[in-house]
């Protein structure tokens, strides 16, 4: 069963992420941050030069290409200023687009979840299925289950048992 990424795998995702896939992300994403203090700069320059940076900017972001400017102190600005923050919100953005794909693959928020629920349950009564069901469809939906488990010839008693365990283990887990 896969589990919801960690912190420290998602670092590591981030470095392990090929260009492709970078560039395939940075095609996607259609904004930029834009700092307050970033104010300061901008009031400082010609609006000529403000505009030109804010359009080295976006292609930056759009692309990962280095822009040119017109001036070093521009290059200066941009390279010690605003492409290390670029970076850093293109980064934490890469990390949260993997990592919401990685949980959708596992169905997302509720069932991982409703997984969490079943390795409870698996680890503590060291059991995949009961009567020929498994745990993870009875966890996902009770109704069906209860009424499966009535076929296989399971008594109420039986499945009320089950059921007030697995009820146990969710509020324990806090699902």
């Amino acid at each position: 069963m896969g589990k919801a990424q960690s912190a420290a795998d998602r670092a590591e995702t981030l470095e392990g992420m090929t260009d492709e896939e970078r560039q395939l992300y940075r095609s996607r994403k259609s904004f930029v941050y834009v700092r307050h203090d970033w104010k300061k700069y901008f009031e400082m320059t010609k609006p000529a030069e403000a505009q030109e940076m804010i359009k080295a900017i976006i292609q930056y972001d759009e692309t990962g290409v280095q822009p040119k400017f017109s001036g070093d102190m521009q290059k200066m600005m941009f390279e010690s200023f605003f492409k290390p923050e670029i970076e850093k919100n293109f980064n934490e953005w890469c990390l949260s687009c993997h990592t919401n794909r990685v949980n959708g693959s596992l169905g997302g928020k509720a069932r991982a979840a409703n997984m969490a629920v079943v390795e409870a349950y698996q680890k503590q009564f060291k059991a995949t299925e009961y009567s020929g069901i498994a745990i993870a469809d009875i966890v996902r939906n009770e109704n069906e289950a209860v009424s499966r488990l009535k076929e296989n010839g399971c008594t109420d008693m039986e499945i009320n048992v089950l059921l007030k365990r697995i009820n146990e283990i969710k509020a324990i887990i806090k699902v």
